[in-house]
């Protein structure tokens, strides 16, 4: 009885801290665990509920969160602020043209509206070529707005840029910058991710920052993917489990992931037929990764020349593929080209010497010996 009565009085005082902490930040999942052990008196998986929820809630700085500063936006940014959310919305579930127009509309209504530049610069980022153009619109957005306590979230769409041009460290600057003001938001959890896995392969940290991301914005199918790809390479959990019908629904590239779904189960004609009636790709954030995966399929279904064909259309529109690059070299080993597919194997790496840890789906080893 006494030892049941100290864990009460813990979870109340636990409980007590959260709801305290709730006007500074949100903790739904947690303060719901905790209130439903104070109320329930659920005192025998207490101990491993109460670990649970304190490791959530202090691996997403916490104790950061409650001293930070909130952001101030301006009157044209308050009235703009549903579309861009919006915006933002499309755009994490792959409806990228529309996110491209919602963003395009709003600054030809608002000039002025740093976030909405910002947005255009996220999308442009994307377009081979464009990187330059996407980095100059990033920094003149940043202007436009100011101090980062009117408004970090422009930081964070600067630094989305910056990591998908290739400037890794400088975006994690930007971002420990917007968080000074914005500690909690969804896409800086989210990007806090994408850096804890791509740039330094910490999969602990991505998987923490994947999870405080979706637990306030549970649409970011994003999120669902490199959380997967974490668990997968940190071998933390099955890393395939968010495939589910449910999870991608509303998402635009719902036939690319259940062409995704079909290879992983091994039915590569189901799959190949998803990747030809998919709309998007660009879950890695390149356009040419639905050419690159109907390569893997036709390799897998003993169609090469058809492989070959699609890595080099994939390779047309980015140049910078290494997967595809890898994808080419395989071609050229099945049909008896050695030395041209040692040359791509050598151009995967130099490009990317982590690229066979970007896409979970079909890991690669990079080829040493060459």
């Amino acid at each position: 009885m006494e030892a049941e009565e100290r864990a009460e009085e813990k979870a109340a005082l636990f409980f007590k801290l959260v709801k305290y902490s709730s006007c500074c930040v949100q903790f739904p999942t947690i303060k719901c665990v905790v209130y439903s052990c104070v109320q329930h008196r659920i005192t025998t998986v207490f101990g491993s509920i109460f670990l649970q929820a304190t490791q959530n809630m202090w691996s997403v700085a916490f104790a950061s969160r409650l001293t930070r500063p909130t952001r101030t936006l301006s009157v044209h940014q308050r009235l703009a602020s549903t579309t861009i959310e919006e915006a933002d919305d499309l755009f994490h579930r792959g409806y990228y043209d529309e996110a491209s127009t919602q963003y395009n509309t709003l600054y030809e209504e608002q000039p002025s509206n740093s976030l909405a530049l910002a947005g255009k610069a996220v999308t442009l980022c994307y377009v081979p070529g464009k990187g330059a153009d996407a980095e100059g619109l990033a920094q003149k957005a940043v202007a436009m707005a100011g101090p980062a306590r009117v408004n970090a979230a422009v930081l964070v769409k600067q630094a989305h840029v910056q990591r998908e041009i290739g400037k890794a460290d400088v975006a994690v600057k930007t971002l420990d910058q917007a968080r000074e003001y914005i500690a909690g938001d969804w896409q800086l959890d989210y990007e806090y991710g994408r850096s804890y896995h791509n740039n330094w392969a910490r999969y602990g940290p991505a998987i923490l920052s994947f999870n405080a991301s979706l637990a306030t914005h549970p649409q970011n199918t994003l999120a669902l993917y490199w959380r997967g790809s974490a668990l997968h390479w940190s071998e933390r959990g099955d890393g395939f489990t968010w495939l589910s019908d449910e999870s991608i629904a509303n998402d635009a590239r719902v036939d690319y992931f259940r062409g995704l779904k079909a290879w992983k189960q091994e039915n590569y004609k189901e799959a190949l037929s998803h990747f030809n009636t998919a709309r998007y790709g660009r879950v890695l954030g390149n356009v040419s990764e639905l050419e690159s995966w109907k390569g893997e399929v036709y390799l897998k279904l003993g169609q090469i020349e058809d492989a070959h064909a699609a890595f080099d259309a994939a390779l047309a529109i980015n140049p910078a593929d290494a997967l595809s690059m890898h994808g080419k070299g395989d071609a050229l080993t099945k049909l008896g080209k050695a030395d041209e597919a040692k040359t791509w194997y050598i151009k995967a790496l130099e490009t990317d010497r982590l690229y066979h840890r970007s896409d979970y789906f079909r890991p690669k080893k990079p080829i040493m010996r060459c």
